[in-house]
């Protein structure tokens, strides 16, 4: 095993993208905090209307990186819950995808869909360039921890969060993860 360094002289400084302007930072990481029952599922619901359907932000400012939403919703039904407040939001729902789960095969080829994790950073990035997603929304992220992690041990934490950040960076894609 070995170190992998860089000197900052070989970097080269780049302006931060925009998803909505000093907000949300596009391609990254972030984090949306708070306590149960505060609406963060539905300000992040907002989020993806405005990103959908390119309409200006709340603040008056122009969206200018539109596309598909991705959804990891663990605790909203579709149907009673996400969809009447994607409608509410005025989000164009057909560039919503929400992740059902992952297709997988039991050795005598029977198919079945088991629950998503954040482990399957692979699928989600193939998701993400197939619909062109700009964000990608994480509710909550104690649901779709892999089975192994210890949501108390920060080294655990901070290897999954690794992945999906370098995942946004390399496609642009902002991951807002719910917590």
């Amino acid at each position: 095993m070995t170190l992998s360094v860089i000197r900052l002289s070989d970097v080269t400084p780049e302006r931060v993208s925009w998803l909505w302007p000093g907000r949300i930072p596009a391609g990254k990481l972030v984090t949306l905090d708070g306590d149960p029952s505060l609406g963060k599922s539905t300000l992040a619901l907002s989020f993806a209307a405005h990103i959908t359907t390119g309409r200006v932000w709340p603040d008056g400012t122009p969206c200018e990186h539109d596309g598909a939403v991705i959804l990891l919703s663990a605790e909203d039904g579709l149907a009673d819950t996400v969809r009447p407040r994607l409608d509410a939001a005025g989000a164009d729902v057909t560039r919503v995808i929400a992740v059902e789960g992952v297709s997988c095969t039991e050795e005598d080829g029977t198919r079945y869909l088991r629950p998503p994790t954040l482990a399957d950073v692979d699928e989600l990035t193939a998701a993400v360039i197939e619909h062109g997603a700009r964000l990608l929304v994480v509710d909550v992220l104690m649901a779709y921890l892999p089975g192994k992690v210890d949501a108390h041990r920060d080294q655990d934490i901070r290897r999954v969060m690794s992945r999906l950040s370098a995942m946004a960076e390399q496609t642009g894609c902002t991951v807002l993860v719910l917590r």
